[in-house]
């Protein structure tokens, strides 16, 4: 059965776009997608509705895969578990998330600015915290757990819901579970049970700015 799904930038106007097809075999289903590019020069951020746009299929794919074999999916509305993890951001991303702030009302603004000093105290003084220079999947997690454990909410977590649903990170919109909650409350490869995507459009993002910037991985 053939998928079909159309992207088109929000904020770009129609009149400079062109319209491309892609055919593709996503977890072993045929997808169409139409996507409209943009014909003019444009900063990459403002392409943030189109990665967002595909992040949401490749996940509502992959979900519906994984509830076909009989898995269900953990995540639901105030379960927060996961809001204490190291969260990847793109450039992107960090600009568009400093200029939505700006935008906020003064006063939330200026308590997401303090929650996010807060956290920039905790981390400075944190001694079970252990920096590295590494590029290793393995010392990579070891990092994100010690993170994870010094229990520290995201700045725009309100009454265990994100306060920037629409406008959340990549690395968040791709990140679905299987597992119980108890197990995301302590996390592992063991006990996390993770439903993996066919392609990360968080990777593409990133990798399409280390190309356009010349910018060095993080990890």
């Amino acid at each position: 059965m053939l998928t079909e799904y159309d992207i088109e930038p929000s904020k770009i106007d129609s009149r400079t776009n062109e319209e491309k097809n892609l055919d593709l075999e996503i977890s072993g289903r045929p997808v169409k997608i139409s996507i409209s590019v943009p014909t003019q020069n444009m900063a990459i951020e403002d392409l943030m509705p189109l990665f967002r746009q595909t992040s949401k299929i490749f996940v509502e794919l992959a979900i519906e895969n994984f509830r076909r074999k009989g898995k269900v999916l953990s995540c639901r509305e105030k379960c927060s578990a996961c809001c204490k993890q190291l969260v990847p951001l793109t450039l992107s991303e960090s600009i568009l998330i400093r200029r939505l702030v700006s935008q906020m009302p003064k006063r939330k603004a200026l308590k997401i600015r303090s929650r996010f000093n807060s956290i920039r105290s905790v981390l400075r003084d944190a001694k079970s915290l252990t920096y590295f220079d590494s590029s290793t999947t393995r010392e990579s997690e070891k990092f994100a757990l010690q993170y994870f454990h010094l229990n520290l909410l995201c700045p725009f977590l309100e009454n265990g819901l994100c306060s920037i649903y629409e406008d959340r990170p990549l690395a968040c919109r791709e990140y679905n579970v299987m597992n119980s909650r108890e197990a995301c409350n302590a996390p592992s490869r063991a006990t996390i049970d993770r439903i993996e995507l066919e392609n990360y459009p968080s990777v593409a993002l990133r990798l399409t700015e280390q190309n356009l910037f010349g910018l060095r991985e993080q990890r």
